[in-house]
């Protein structure tokens, strides 16, 4: 079963709207990462500050999966991509989007 699920493959487009899904996600994070840190006596803008590094690690394993993910369609022109990649990458999206929903003030 294990081999099965490392050796699936997706489409190139799936990859694609992941990609999308994560560049907008990344450039949401990066701007909450310029906010303030929360200090009690700034606000109502501002980021708790216990956001920060998780925020900095999913945006880097985000960035990770990215490259990967490049570099496979770059060396595959035209073949499916491999879906461990693809799942790190929509996990990595979906951990910062979420981080950035609970940052909100």
């Amino acid at each position: 079963m294990v081999a099965v699920a490392t050796s699936a493959k997706v489409p190139v487009r799936e990859i694609v709207v992941a990609r999308n899904a994560f560049n907008a996600a990344e450039i949401l994070a990066t701007a909450v990462l310029r906010t303030p840190t929360c200090d009690g006596k700034n606000g109502p803008i501002c980021r708790p500050p216990e956001y920060t590094q998780p925020i900095i690690d999913a945006i880097r394993k985000g960035i990770s999966a990215r490259e990967d993910l490049k570099a496979f369609m770059r060396d595959h022109p035209g073949e499916l991509g491999p879906a461990g990649l693809l799942d790190a990458f929509k996990s990595a999206t979906k951990t910062l989007q979420d981080l950035v929903a609970k940052s909100k003030p």
